[in-house]
């Protein structure tokens, strides 16, 4: 699927019944080209996964992933196997300017990026917290320093795979609690699309601003964690996550990352779920069940081999983490 395939825009699909919104529930195993419109959609992914386009990059949605697409930017998904997801579309006069989500194109790596060049500038001044200095033995202060600083001064910021491509389309990780809220909202809806009066169209609009602001709340979280933490640190998670990248089958050992970029595992497991808004081991669940979702549809693998590829080799461990990641089993791809 390619920018050249774009279909015309939308025009018409807010018109339904003069609020200027529209929510689609879509379990359809139809794909959908790329297209754009003049509206906001919010993408909410329930159960199973899809291939999503935008921004110029490719990634894999799962359960829990929301994407905020701009108006006029081009999309499209491809669907394999089982899917739920949401569509919330609405034009941004609809609804009331604070609640609207307008920082989401682009993620915390970019905003971290940023900061780099600020910093290097010389505008930036960049201070250790006062909890790493509490969180450490003070014998250790010395040769963790001179770790970080031979690390830094070679480091850079490169990620690759899914969570860059994540990162460039400002995917938004909701947690179960948190879809499951949101999705009941989206339901109640759902419900007054059927039969729209003039009481029902005000609630209809009040429960959109709702679902905006939980998703302003859930990435403000994740922002604000984050920023807590100095570049260093944050540097040193993105070192990290392009390592299991690239060593997906590998055991994780904290233990030894965290001691190579100069932390305490227990404070580098705090920094790394700060940033990325996951527990090391989630992270590295979440990765193994995508990568090995892509062995299996893009190259024929039989479940058994796409577990092993990824450092799996429990057979019915995977299926019970595939469904739970996935919402389905794998025998459903």
């Amino acid at each position: 699927m390619t920018d050249s395939n774009i279909s015309y825009p939308y025009f018409d699909m807010l018109d339904k019944d003069g609020t200027n919104m529209n929510f689609e529930h879509w379990e359809d195993v139809r794909s959908v080209e790329m297209h754009w419109h003049d509206y906001d959609e919010l993408l909410i992914v329930e159960k199973g996964s899809c291939r999503h386009y935008y921004n110029g990059t490719e990634t894999l949605l799962i359960p829990g992933d929301c994407v905020l697409i701009q108006p006029n930017h081009a999309h499209g998904y491809s669907v394999e196997g089982a899917i739920s997801l949401f569509n919330c579309q609405y034009h941004r006069e609809a609804v009331d300017p604070d609640v609207l989500l307008f920082n989401t194109e682009g993620g915390l790596m970019e905003q971290l990026e940023e900061s780099i060049r600020i910093e290097k500038e010389g505008t930036l001044e960049n201070r250790e917290p006062e909890n790493r200095k509490s969180d450490r033995k003070a014998d250790e202060q010395t040769d963790r320093k001179t770790k970080r600083e031979s690390f830094y001064r070679n480091g850079h910021m490169e990620l690759s795979g899914y969570e860059a491509n994540s990162e460039k389309q400002g995917v938004i990780h909701a947690e179960p609690e948190q879809l499951s809220y949101i999705i009941s909202l989206i339901h109640r809806i759902l419900g007054y699309q059927e039969e729209i009066t003039e009481y029902t169209a005000i609630e209809k609009k009040k429960y959109m601003e709702i679902i905006l602001m939980e998703f302003q709340r859930i990435q403000r979280k994740q922002t604000s964690a984050a920023s807590v933490h100095s570049t260093e640190s944050q540097m040193a998670v993105a070192a990290v996550l392009a390592y299991l990248d690239q060593n997906i089958a590998e055991p994780l050992n904290l233990n030894e990352l965290a001691a190579q970029y100069g932390f305490a595992t227990n404070y580098f497991r705090k920094i790394f779920r700060d940033v990325t808004g996951f527990p090391p081991v989630k992270y590295l669940n979440r990765l193994r069940v995508i990568r090995a979702s892509e062995y299996i549809l893009n190259e024929g693998y039989c479940m058994k081999d796409a577990a092993a590829e990824v450092g799996i080799y429990d057979v019915n461990y995977f299926s019970r983490l595939f469904k739970q990641i996935m919402g389905f089993a794998p025998s459903k791809l």
